[in-house]
């Protein structure tokens, strides 16, 4: 008796990403997000949530709940279904003792916040799963085994539960953990700034190895055509192949 043990594929949530990924995520994989400020990866991540057929979980560090669903809502993503798990830090914190102590708890902290994710992914029935930023859990951690060791731990979890995750970051770090790396970056042309977005890896399937145009309005975030005409676009400030361009 054979068994298919071959992942389904589900929507990112944003539909151009979907013809880059050939179909989209495989689903119980993971996904890490890099990209500098303000390019649209908390943006890409609620579109990924909004997309789950079922229930999803933001875990979050920066954006507070109540402005994160307000965004969310001006942007016209639904987080009806998404639960929220706010670990922001609370305006009470800056003018406690604990902010202005001169030796950090991070060991001590870092393993209460590992706790409070485990406990939300235990509770939680979700199908998609969201930690924004990633790399807050590094700054909470005492040193870059313990984090690597915690993440690979979580993405096995992940897999065993047949969640599908994805994790914004601003580097490279942990992306061999991962089963997808995705990136979103700022170019010039012609004095304007531009978006766009690309796929490094996926694992167990073909992508597109190009660039495409990325933009963001009141609909949420868009991913257009591949972009062409241009070489060294990857160094931020692309020139034109052809002359007429």
């Amino acid at each position: 008796m054979s068994f298919d043990t071959t992942p389904q594929k589900i929507e990112s949530g944003t539909s151009g990403l979907d013809d880059v990924l050939h179909g989209g995520l495989l689903s119980g994989h993971t996904a890490i997000v890099t990209g500098g400020p303000r390019t649209g990866k908390t943006i890409l991540a609620l579109q990924f949530l909004a997309a789950a057929d079922g229930d999803a979980l933001y875990i979050g560090f920066e954006e507070r709940e109540r402005e994160l669903r307000r965004n969310a809502e001006h942007l016209g993503i639904d987080l009806s279904d998404v639960s929220i798990l706010d670990l922001s830090a609370k305006g009470d914190h800056f003018f406690s003792e604990e902010a202005y102590t001169l030796f950090s708890s991070e060991e001590v902290e870092g393993e209460k916040l590992l706790k409070q994710i485990a406990s939300a992914i235990e509770n939680y029935d979700v199908d998609r799963l969201v930690v924004d930023p990633l790399s807050e859990l590094r700054s909470l951690l005492p040193d870059d085994f313990q984090f690597r060791r915690n993440i690979s731990s979580l993405f096995n979890t992940l897999n065993d539960r047949d969640i599908t995750g994805e994790f914004r970051s601003t580097n490279y770090q942990t992306s061999y953990l991962a089963d997808n790396l995705i990136f979103l970056q700022y170019l010039e042309v012609d004095g304007d700034i531009e978006k766009a977005i690309g796929v490094l890896k996926k694992r167990f399937g073909g992508f597109e190895q190009s660039l495409r145009e990325l933009w963001i309005d009141t609909g949420g975030l868009h991913v257009g055509e591949r972009l062409s005409g241009y070489r060294g676009i990857l160094t931020g400030t692309p020139e034109p192949t052809t002359e007429d361009r």
